[in-house]
């Protein structure tokens, strides 16, 4: 071998061992997500085949945020919701809303489409948030990788998980399954499904195993608080992402390519740098919804929208296109709410009654005809007297603004379930296009 030749794999095995060691070090652990962070010194655990895992859940001390426990106390799992497919790298984030009850611009955005009797039903369940659950597990199997975070969707886990307990008898105590003391190790059998061309795994069946032994608590300092480890961008971060889908929709080579759903629902998007002018916090609007006008207040001024707290007590997001600014002689002129001002009433009556700067809603008691003035019971127990004609407006009627657009028809789930009762209850769930809605109700 020439002296040449030598001295070439000399440097090539110094260049490779260097590249290595960079990414050694630069490199975390081999996963990167964009909805949660996982510590260096933890692994991600992740179904790998179809075979039977037997799984450890163990608790944790909650963090904030947690819908389902306070903060100290002990926990096994923390909920989620995700937008898949945002921004030019189709990737997932954490939906604010639906996680931390914080707005959202996707959800702004998916609220909009709603109104558009032609909205592409594809788009809206692309939209909608998909929920998911962090765990921390130990896999018996391979117990040398200590505890583990393990992420998936509540409908491929955490949805059995929560029959088998419920359809459990008193005295099986498998509510008890991640106690440090007394717990069950999940006998989980897995199977191989796809959709879409993708494959994923499923738990179709949990047993209840007794564990062998019980945990310590010292345990406790290796597990992690799942509530800290979730991505929760601001809104504004979240919608520049969310729009890089429009910018990316124009080809920079001109060729007119076959755009994907993701494309199509997000080029819908309006960008307009001067709708915002002319409105306030605290400007009386109305918007027109599903056929009637409702007035409210701005509660807070975004780019393209205003949060508006409606005098029914709704608030919901609203484009500034669709708003319209009150003079404060024409308030209550155009409300769907009954009776107007300096009206007469009757007892039973559904009025709300203003105390403070704040609407309360409430029933007539007593109506004084001669000095024009009423008596109302609030719905919080309070009892307000000689409350004047003018002061009162009727409550308006009971309606989410959130129903206009639905698929189907008003109330009528598009699986074949019953609204508002059967939510994750029915296959079709995971991607409903109303399931906010059903939610809700």
């Amino acid at each position: 071998m020439s002296k040449k030749k030598k001295k070439r794999e000399k440097k090539q095995k110094r260049s490779t061992s260097a590249a290595a060691k960079r990414r050694a070090e630069t490199h975390k652990t081999g996963f990167d997500s964009t909805a949660f962070d996982i510590p260096d010194d933890k692994k991600q655990f992740i179904l790998k085949s179809d075979k039977t895992a037997r799984l450890d859940i163990l608790p944790y001390e909650v963090g904030e945020g947690n819908p389902y426990a306070d903060k100290g106390e002990l926990h096994y799992e923390r909920t989620f919701w995700v937008h898949r497919s945002i921004g030019v790298d189709e990737t997932s984030y954490v939906c604010p809303r639906k996680t931390n009850d914080e707005p959202c611009p996707i959800c702004d955005f998916r609220a909009k489409l709603t109104k558009d009797p032609d909205a592409d039903e594809d788009l809206l369940k692309d939209l909608a948030p998909k929920e998911r659950q962090l765990f921390n597990v130990i896999n018996t199997k391979d117990k040398n990788k200590g505890v583990q975070i393990w992420e998936i969707s509540f409908h491929l886990f955490g949805k059995r998980l929560d029959t088998e307990i419920k359809n459990s008898d008193d005295d099986d105590n498998y509510e008890n399954f991640a106690e440090l003391e007394g717990g069950f190790t999940l006998k989980c059998g897995v199977e191989e499904k796809s959709f879409s061309g993708n494959s994923f795994y499923e738990v179709t069946s949990i047993g209840f195993k007794p564990r062998s032994e019980d945990y310590d608590e010292d345990i406790l300092a290796e597990t992690t608080c799942l509530d800290d480890i979730l991505i929760i961008k601001e809104y504004d971060e979240l919608k520049e992402i969310f729009l890089q889908t429009v910018d990316n929709d124009d080809d920079s080579d001109g060729d007119k390519k076959k755009k994907s759903k993701k494309s199509k629902k997000s080029g819908a998007v309006k960008k307009d740098d001067n709708s915002e002018e002319g409105f306030e916090e605290g400007d009386r609007v109305s918007a027109e919804i599903d056929g009637k006008t409702y007035e409210g207040a701005i509660e807070e001024t975004k780019d393209d929208g205003a949060i508006v707290l409606f005098d029914d007590g709704d608030k919901q997001t609203i484009l500034y296109d669709d708003l319209t600014k009150l003079d404060s002689d024409a308030a209550g002129e155009n409300s769907d709410s009954g009776k107007a001002k300096g009206d007469s009433w009757s007892e039973d009556d559904r009025v709300l009654v203003e105390v403070d700067g704040k609407d309360y809603p409430g029933k007539i008691t007593a109506v004084d005809d001669d000095d024009k003035t009423v008596t109302v019971e609030c719905d919080d127990g309070d009892v307000v007297e000689d409350i004047a004609f003018d002061d009162l407006q009727a409550e308006p009627e009971k309606k989410s603004k959130k129903d206009k657009g639905k698929k189907g028809g008003k109330n009528k789930c598009p699986g074949g379930g019953t609204f508002g009762k059967d939510t994750d209850e029915l296959p079709e769930c995971n991607d409903c296009p109303i399931w906010d809605e059903c939610d809700d109700a």
